[in-house]
């Protein structure tokens, strides 16, 4: 073989180098490498992820506290109103108000509870989460100043949430008493953890001079000793 023959088998073998060369880097280095980059974004991604995660569970405990305290400040408010107003229960109001202020009420009248508000979430009886109620009363007073004034604050100190309407007053000159009517709106709220109960009742007043106080019901006969 001469060296011309020689040099040819060199440059192909050469070229039969290059060629393969470029090949596998073609088909096998990028893909490789194209495979490297979409790992390195994927696990970018994931990084992201497990950094947001790691963020959520440190502020977990801040979380967890305002959840706490949302609660107690809903509870706070839904504490203010009551499970539900009836007849009976207005009744025994109308009497603690003629306790606390000394005054008479000649007459009073009520409304049923007529719905206010009606959450849009159900339970599992499909009935709704929370339900709010209102209703009105009025009552037809006989009261001193002070007696008044007394009046006010037992209304805005009552446990359970209700607002003034109207409010009328005027002096009887015979008698130098205050006489009106209040007009009051009573607000109830029904949930799964506010169910209404009937109030205790451990005496019955009864009179001629008002509706609600007089003296006690005799007992044992006592009517007919007296």
């Amino acid at each position: 073989m001469n060296k011309k023959n020689q040099k040819r088998i060199v440059y192909v073998l050469l070229l039969l180098i290059v060629v393969i060369a470029g090949v596998a880097y073609y088909y096998g280095y990028m893909r490789y490498v194209d495979m490297a980059k979409a790992t390195k974004n994927e696990s970018k991604t994931i990084q992201k992820r497990i950094d947001v995660l790691n963020e959520k569970i440190a502020m977990r405990p801040l979380y967890e506290e305002a959840i706490v305290d949302s609660k107690a400040s809903i509870d706070a408010v839904t504490a203010k109103y009551g499970p539900g107003n009836t007849a009976e229960k207005d009744i025994m109001f109308v009497r603690d108000f003629e306790l606390e202020t000394g005054g008479s009420v000649s007459s009073a009248s009520f409304t049923d509870d007529a719905i206010a508000f009606v959450s849009s979430g159900t339970d599992e009886n499909g009935q709704p989460t929370v339900a709010a109620y209102t209703s009105a009363l009025i009552m037809n007073y006989e009261i001193t100043y002070e007696g008044l004034k007394k009046a006010m604050e037992f209304i805005t100190s009552y446990p359970e949430r209700m607002t003034v309407e109207t409010f009328t007053t005027a002096v009887n000159e015979e008698t130098g008493l205050l006489t009106g009517s209040i007009t009051m709106n009573l607000y109830s709220m029904k949930t799964a953890d506010k169910t209404y109960k009937e109030p205790e009742i451990t005496d019955i007043i009864i009179g001629t001079d008002n509706i609600f106080g007089a003296y006690g019901v005799p007992m044992n006969g006592e009517n007919e000793e007296q």
